[in-house]
């Protein structure tokens, strides 16, 4: 479970990271702007900012069904096969393997906020 709440701790903050380099509010502001009036843009983000909170909320739900399901699957296969392993341990091993994913996060926020908006893609949009 200490693997569970560390990975836990990192999404949150990897999401967060990358939410405040890549300003993505100002990006959407951008990409809106032809279509919406300022008013509307304005209602739109704070309906936004309003229910943001919701998704810090399902985040710890949704990531414990999806180890959950992912080491019970696999405690499936091994009682097809005979081998005798415990949950806690394909849970743990599990938990250990979705850092893999954090990678993708950090790659992402490293690429779109370092150079790649300020020289290469200057006229971008959602």
């Amino acid at each position: 479970m200490k693997n569970y709440f560390f990975l836990l701790l990192l999404v949150f903050f990897l999401g967060f990271i990358s939410k405040e380099l890549l300003n993505t509010e100002e990006l959407v502001i951008n990409s809106l702007a032809e279509q919406l009036t300022t008013k509307q843009i304005e209602k739109t983000l704070d309906f936004q900012q309003k229910w943001e909170w919701i998704a810090y909320l399902l985040l710890p739900l949704l990531l414990i069904i999806k180890v959950s399901i992912i080491a019970l699957i696999l405690d499936v296969g091994c009682f097809l096969f005979g081998e005798e392993i415990k949950y806690k341990k394909l849970f743990n091993i599990v938990t250990k393997a979705e850092f893999v994913f954090l990678g993708v996060i950090i790659l992402k926020t490293l690429k779109f906020s370092s150079a790649w908006f300020y020289f290469f893609q200057t006229n971008y949009n959602i």
